[in-house]
């Protein structure tokens, strides 16, 4: 037995690896690919690591009772939405059997409670429902940097959880590490997946403040590529988008659409401009004004030097006459 499958023996609720089916492993494995390449994966591994060496120490230490009052969600947590269902169910099983694995906390000062939660938020959520006083937990000591990363590395490959929900615990987490590079390395990120999270806050408020509300209805492919055409097309490309966007908001136009859909717009625009009829006048070789027809109005501008003062009363007699 390996040095690993010994220390997984001796942690409560924990099993070993042989105790595990071949059918999970796979699982497991189609589960947790490495994002990009050979860099990223072995950073993943390093963080792996890390979480199982305190669960190592969740399963040494027996846990104790602390008030549910003094506990605070971790402030990195990615999740905004937690499905109401599955936390109703969630707290009739512990009702029914109890708290199977106890939560993980860290001792906090300086703050309005006295523990912030590392990992186990839901089942923390369903004693709240249950309306208990006290809940079963394991205290460790945690910096700030690794508390971003397990709330995130613990939900960044969760199909349930939106990318603009991970896109803001990034943000949130970014002060916590020296540079971007360390952040994605503690992440198991490469640099591309991490500047396509960093993409939503290149967004329109508009857009921003409809994903507060609705965080699935970007991905970060989709936000990548919308930031990248807002700034190829400055102004243009964000009043067109302003025009689309109600269209995707409503469910009439999906994500992976919106990038052709204000092109089309963009366009569309400068056909409306192009549209207008505009004649050079010169006199011999040398431009002398131009008349432009357009569906609000007809202009005539005439270059002041070409002008004797003789020929401007001319001119302005001609136009009076045409009016009178």
């Amino acid at each position: 037995m390996s040095r690993r499958d010994e220390l997984m023996k001796k942690n409560q609720n924990i099993r070993s690896a042989t105790e595990i089916s071949e059918k999970e492993i796979l699982s497991a494995q189609q589960n947790h690919r490495p994002r990009s390449g050979q860099g990223s994966f072995a950073q993943r591994q390093r963080l792996e690591d890390r979480i199982r060496e305190l669960e190592t120490q969740v399963g040494n230490s027996g846990g104790q009772m602390i008030p549910v009052t003094e506990i605070s969600p971790n402030p990195w947590q990615p999740r905004r939405v937690f499905d109401e269902e599955d936390l109703q169910k969630l707290a009739m099983s512990i009702e029914e059997i109890g708290l199977v694995q106890p939560i993980i906390v860290r001792s906090v000062s300086n703050r309005d409670t006295s523990f912030e939660i590392i990992a186990g938020e839901r089942r923390y959520r369903a004693y709240q429902i249950l309306g208990r006083d006290s809940i079963k937990a394991i205290i460790l000591s945690v910096t700030d940097a690794d508390m971003a990363a397990f709330a995130l590395a613990e939900n960044i490959d969760r199909t349930d959880l939106t990318a603009y929900e991970i896109a803001v615990s990034i943000r949130n987490a970014e002060r916590m590490f020296p540079s971007r590079t360390s952040l994605a390395s503690s992440l198991g990120l490469n640099r591309t997946a991490l500047y396509k999270y960093l993409a939503f806050f290149k967004l329109p408020s508009f857009i921003i403040n409809d994903l507060e509300n609705c965080p699935g209805l970007l991905g970060r492919d989709a936000a990548d590529a919308i930031a990248s055409l807002l700034a190829d097309g400055g102004d243009q490309a964000l009043s067109s988008l302003q025009a689309v966007w109600p269209r995707v908001r409503s469910g009439d136009l999906g994500q992976g659409k919106v990038v052709g859909a204000v092109k089309a717009a963009m366009k569309n625009h400068a056909m409306v401009r192009s549209g207008r009829d505009i004649k050079k006048l010169f006199v011999g070789s040398e431009q002398a004004g131009t008349i432009t027809r357009d569906d609000a109005a007809l202009t005539i501008k005439i270059r002041a030097a070409m002008l004797t003062s003789e020929k401007e009363i001319e001119l302005r007699s001609f136009v009076e006459r045409i009016f009178s």
